[in-house]
């Protein structure tokens, strides 16, 4: 039950950044973010600005994993010089 609190609040928080609750919690574990679901609810109600540090993080790594996903999957354009052609 209480379990079920901490992620409704966390849940509730990350929305309201615009963000999705799975998302949150995976790139935090990619992130090495080891805080659990306890910690993230008390950041997410009284350290409000901490919490959306957080958020921020993980749209960060979400944000770098397209972009290698991208780079990875994509063919360079003949004429354009690229980072991998260096």
């Amino acid at each position: 039950m209480i379990q079920d609190l901490y992620s409704q609040r966390i849940l509730g928080a990350v929305e309201e950044h615009g963000f999705k609750y799975e998302l949150f919690m995976s790139c935090l574990t990619k992130c090495g973010v080891e805080l659990n679901r306890k910690s993230l609810s008390n950041l997410a109600v009284y350290e409000p600005k901490t919490f959306e540090s957080l958020v921020d993080l993980a749209k960060t790594k979400l944000r770098e994993e397209a972009d290698s996903e991208i780079a990875i999957n994509t063919k360079p354009v003949d004429g354009v010089i690229t980072r991998g052609m260096l």
